[in-house]
């Protein structure tokens, strides 16, 4: 305990290398110990050394006897304070990857290298609109579109990303909707047991506004028709196919005659039906394959 030799602790009470609350206990237990013969073994004592630093010990008591009468005790400290401080910084470090792992934004996902879930935080369970209950019981793979052939594409592509430390982003199937994650994966062990780490960030909002901005930039606001830029990117490509397959392409113009008239008469907002309701009947007499664009107050449109 930090004494020099065992001469300086020669005359000392225990009291005097103890706080009360653990005195009190000895007391206790080697009143026990006097009466009844049992052996002593506690752990957590804390005695303090010459420095009056403090220490954890067990202690393991004996009682003497001579004869049937006792005449003392004897025993052992066995120094417990390293193991204690590491236990200590066990616990701390545990608590903060608790904390890290639950209270994150970021969802976090543990899989077995076949997909199974182990383990997840709040995130994910928001992410994928279920519960633990209901989650820990599927498959990752029970999240992929319904689409059997693209199930198999993405789910091996999953399957190649899970055996080595990369990042991917990555589309899960939720309650009828694609949601995206950029997903960084990591394959480890826990506690003797394969698995594969996975710390996520949700990316479908953002893939949603770049899908919105990419189709606002190719289509009219108002008719919902393609525009010029869209138009000029299809009409290449139509005219090609024409001459690979020897066949013809029509390219058609209207013009609506006296469209500032209405405008004029009956106000704007009835010249923006009238043009919303142009194209959505053009559109309906024509195949999907084709493209009806418009330009201001005209309404071009295509088809092979």
């Amino acid at each position: 305990m930090g004494y020099k030799t065992y001469l300086d602790l020669i005359g000392m009470n225990y009291r005097d290398y103890t706080d009360e609350e653990t005195a009190q206990r000895l007391f206790a237990l080697f009143f026990d110990l006097f009466r009844t013969g049992a052996p002593v073994d506690v752990e957590n004592c804390i005695v303090y050394d010459h420095a009056r630093a403090r220490n954890f010990v067990r202690l393991r008591a004996f009682r003497m006897d001579s004869g049937d009468e006792p005449i003392g005790f004897r025993g052992v400290f066995i120094d417990m304070t390293a193991q204690r401080e590491a236990e200590r910084v066990m616990k701390e470090s545990e608590e903060r990857y608790r904390t890290l792992f639950t209270k994150t934004s970021s969802p976090i996902i543990i899989i077995d290298p076949r997909g199974n879930f182990m383990g997840c935080n709040d995130a994910v369970l928001l992410f994928l609109e279920c519960t633990w209950d209901e989650l820990k019981t599927k498959n990752i793979s029970d999240f992929l579109p319904p689409d059997p052939e693209r199930r198999d594409m993405l789910l091996q592509e999953r399957r190649e990303l899970w055996k080595t430390a990369g990042a991917s982003e990555v589309e899960y199937y939720v309650q009828g909707n694609t949601k995206y994650l950029e997903l960084a994966v990591t394959p480890t062990t826990l506690k003797g047991r394969d698995v594969v780490f996975c710390v996520g960030k949700d990316m479908t909002e953002y893939r949603e506004t770049e899908h919105r901005l990419a189709y606002m930039a190719t289509h009219d606001q108002l008719t919902d028709l393609p525009n010029r830029v869209l138009f000029n990117d299809r009409l290449p490509m139509e005219l090609a196919k024409a001459r690979r397959y020897k066949k013809k392409l029509a390219v058609m113009f209207f013009d609506l005659d006296h469209f500032k008239d209405i405008n004029d008469a009956l106000g704007h907002n009835v010249g923006d039906l009238l043009l919303k309701d142009l194209g959505r009947r053009l559109k309906d007499c024509l195949r999907k394959s084709d493209t009806v664009r418009r330009m201001g107050g005209r309404i071009y449109h295509t088809f092979a």
